[in-house]
């Protein structure tokens, strides 16, 4: 069984390391961000449709169905 944490971790800038990243750095840590967040919400809905066995073969469907995200 594998050990992974499904939580989210958000990484929060320092004020003066966020003002000295650029306006589009910026930008793009904020889609990165959003894009991870959806990840993980989608693969605990599919873990939760499947009654939140991890097993082997669960977590190569995972890696295969969400290979993209």
């Amino acid at each position: 069984m594998a050990s992974h944490s499904l939580v989210a971790s958000v990484l929060v800038a320092a004020p003066s390391e966020a003002a000295s990243r650029s306006l589009l750095r910026r930008f793009w840590d904020a889609i990165v961000a959003q894009q991870h967040a959806r990840a993980e919400r989608e693969v605990a809905r599919f873990l939760r449709a499947h009654r939140d066995r991890f097993t082997d073969a669960l977590e190569r469907e995972i890696e295969r169905k969400f290979r993209d995200y």
